[in-house]
């Protein structure tokens, strides 16, 4: 068993991106849920649309924009820290132990 650990940071970055696209086709997804039951609400009426639309307030406030935001974060934190700031790291580490060679 060898004691090195290896870090496929194209992989990382890629599997970064396609989440990100994934996040951002669910928004837009989301987004146009949103106009397609505005519109509808124009044309519905009774005690089943005040429960819907009250209903889709609640989940729009609790967890539409958090989803999204969290879902990006970890997008980033991928591309950035996993990905780009993996290389620094170990091309820092090289120069560093060429010093004491």
């Amino acid at each position: 068993m060898s004691n090195k650990l290896k870090v496929d940071t194209v992989s990382v970055v890629e599997l970064a991106r396609e989440i990100g696209s994934a996040n951002d086709d669910i928004e837009r997804e989301y987004q146009e849920a949103l106009k397609e039951f505005a519109y509808m609400f124009n044309w519905w009426d009774g005690r089943a649309c005040e429960v819907s639309k009250e209903t889709l307030l609640t989940i729009k406030k609790a967890f539409a924009n958090a989803r999204y935001t969290v879902i990006n974060n970890y997008v980033q934190f991928l591309k950035v820290n996993v990905g780009e700031g993996y290389e620094a790291v170990e091309n820092a580490n090289i120069d560093l132990s060429k010093s004491f060679m």
